[in-house]
């Protein structure tokens, strides 16, 4: 066991001021950086220089926080040796910024967190995981323990997430497996770290999936030995308690996929919970209906922006396409009612309601990255045009017969959902009370 405070200043520079925590490899400490007057953490690692194999794994760690920049993350601000008279006993450290507040293990353990908390929260993880896949990094331990959450000013609108502990992730470029020792957190490792397979970037989507259902259950999915948890998730998948909404368990059941093709990608990740937390913040905004109350039935069902928002992603997963639009055809004028990759801000709605197949269309004249448009009209049993959906794709190729049974299948669902928000809602009973 280390020392809890083998040093009380580093390098003429940072001034220990006390243990933040301690784990088998290195301690982290509280620390004054004397030279620019603020506070860092510093970790300080076990080894000394003299153990090779620990020192590799010192110089790693190093090497891949020296790459990544990002608000999601914890970031590296300096590096260095405690050097010793024997340099085999020197020690290295690094500098981080130093991240006031609990991590999100704590939080699931003292208090409740609300959907529109854990949408926020996955959010920032899952843009911290776009960014470092996208440069070549897996982290292959997330989980709540590594994720720090910080309220920037007394102000702030709500706590942030950040990503820490790159203590051992890998880059994609050295194709490292885990056919040895399994590393990562028993309890939240992927099926393909519990079979010591090579590991992928949706691996970390796994183990956020895991994360994110342990806000809502408050419960670890996978409990028992370090051998019974790791092969729990080989035999069964994850209880996503039927309490959630729709939108919550499909995102949550398609991450924890059994199978690392079957997972949505840290970037799609982002795009569901942006979306979810734009569903969580209207539910309550949702005003609340007293009991024994209830609210006068419109009479005709209003379109539900959820089922149109699950219909989009379906279609992106399926047509493997970078943006999907639905338009709804309201007495003539046009009106989006879901939307993937794309921001809504950026739609112009005005020229939507043609059939997506006609030439030239609105949406590929001036784009510089949009290569084909294709999609349907989406018409009622009477034969009227209830809307339009949209599918865009940054790739120029044939659509196969795959594809258009896809595409005919997502339109059908779409027709479906525009049918069911035109036919008249069931009226209250007689005599029972309504909302005016």
């Amino acid at each position: 066991m280390p020392d809890t405070q083998p040093y009380s200043r580093l390098n003429d520079r940072y001034q220990i001021l006390s243990l933040i925590g301690s784990g088998g490899m290195a301690s982290v400490y509280r620390a004054h950086d004397e030279f620019l007057d603020r506070e860092v953490a510093v970790k300080l690692f076990n080894a000394p220089l003299g153990e090779i194999a620990e020192v590799s794994s010192q110089e790693h760690e190093l090497q891949v926080l020296a790459r990544l920049n990002h608000h999601g993350l914890v970031t590296l601000i300096d590096a260095g040796i405690v050097a010793n008279k024997n340099r085999a006993r020197s020690r290295m450290y690094l500098v981080m910024e130093l991240v006031t507040g609990s991590t999100l293990k704590t939080l699931i353990e003292t208090e409740p967190l609300t959907g529109l908390e854990i949408a926020q929260i996955g959010f920032d993880i899952a843009e911290g995981l776009q960014y470092i896949h996208g440069n070549g990094v897996i982290h292959r331990d997330v989980k709540p323990a590594n994720m720090l959450m910080v309220r920037y000013g007394g102000n702030a609108e709500r706590r942030r997430a950040k990503l820490a502990d790159f203590g051992i992730a890998v880059l994609m470029e050295t194709h490292v497996s885990d056919s040895g020792e399994t590393l990562g957190t028993a309890a939240y490792l992927s099926p393909e770290q519990a079979m010591r397979d090579t590991i992928q970037p949706a691996s970390d989507v796994y183990s956020l999936g895991l994360s994110l259902l342990e806000c809502f259950t408050r419960k670890n999915e996978f409990p028992g030995t370090q051998l019974e948890s790791a092969t729990g998730r080989l035999v069964r998948d994850p209880v996503i308690p039927a309490t959630l909404s729709a939108p919550w368990a499909d995102l949550l059941s398609a991450m924890t996929a059994r199978e690392p093709a079957d997972r949505p990608s840290s970037t799609e990740v982002v795009q569901a919970l942006g979306e979810l937390i734009g569903l969580e913040r209207k539910a309550e905004a949702a005003p609340t209906v007293p009991a024994g109350v209830q609210p006068a039935a419109p009479a005709v069902a209003e379109v539900s922006s959820e089922a149109f928002s699950r219909i989009s992603r379906i279609a992106s997963r399926l047509l493997n396409a970078a943006i999907i639009i639905i338009v709804a055809n309201e007495n003539g004028e046009p009106n989006i009612v879901s939307h993937v990759g794309i921001d809504a801000h950026l739609i112009d709605p005005t020229a939507l309601l043609v059939d997506p197949r006609d030439s030239p269309s609105p949406l590929l004249s001036g784009s510089s990255y949009i290569r084909r448009v294709t999609g349907a009209v989406l018409s009622g049993e009477d034969g009227r045009q209830l809307g339009t959906l949209w599918v865009l794709d940054e790739r120029q190729h044939m659509a196969s017969a795959y594809d258009e049974q896809n595409l005919a299948d997502v339109a059908a669902l779409a027709e479906r959902e525009f049918e069911f928000s035109r036919t008249p809602a069931v009226a209250p009973a007689p005599g029972a009370p309504t909302l005016a």
